[in-house]
């Protein structure tokens, strides 16, 4: 009976690793596509910005442009460029710590209560590992061992907060589209 309970619970097992496994698979693709569509964007603006210059700045092609609408649409494209740098950099730095952070020591504890310092402190490691993702802060060799266990609650709690900061390039990628039409309509306006 009990072999037959362990077969069987390897069994489920490797089928729940195998369809994580796909998952993965699946998510990596799509945000495969995703950054490859932001790429594009990113050119296409830098095109459309060094095109419209070209064609104001030859005298001969007197193309008539509403000069305000044109100079918003440029700055809009800029945002649009800027937003998908901060994008593209925010999202490979927030995985690449959130990885980081998971690998070191953690402990939970649902009777903590975290004091508005603690809170602090791991917004604090979290502005900073995005800077530098393998710093050690809440991993290091501690002397007590009630240093230790804060510590590794403290990281824990740093690896939820690097969880929910994993939504901010979503939404960057949401004002990057919003941006880069706002700013394609107002283009194609200046020369209506």
């Amino acid at each position: 009976m009990n072999e037959n309970a362990g077969e069987s619970i390897r069994r489920i097992s490797e089928e729940f690793k195998e369809k994580f496994k796909e998952l993965d698979t699946d998510l990596a693709s799509a945000r495969f596509i995703s950054r490859d569509v932001i790429y594009k964007i990113i050119l296409i603006c830098s095109s459309i910005i060094a095109f419209s210059v070209t064609l104001i700045s030859i005298p001969q092609l007197s193309v008539a442009t509403n000069v305000s609408n044109l100079r918003t649409s440029w700055y809009l494209f800029l945002l649009t460029i800027v937003l998908g740098f901060i994008a593209l950099f925010l999202e490979g730095r927030l995985h690449y710590t959130l990885k980081w952070r998971a690998f070191q020591a953690q402990d939970f504890d649902e009777e903590y209560k975290y004091p508005f310092i603690d809170k602090l402190k791991v917004l604090g490691v979290c502005i900073y590992s995005i800077i530098f993702p393998r710093n050690l802060f809440f991993c290091r060799i501690y002397k007590t061992s009630q240093e230790k266990k804060h510590n590794a609650l403290l990281n824990a709690k740093t690896v939820q907060a690097l969880a929910e900061f994993e939504k901010i390039p979503f939404v960057i990628e949401n004002l990057f589209v919003v941006s880069f039409i706002i700013s394609l309509f107002i283009f194609i306006k200046s020369y209506a």
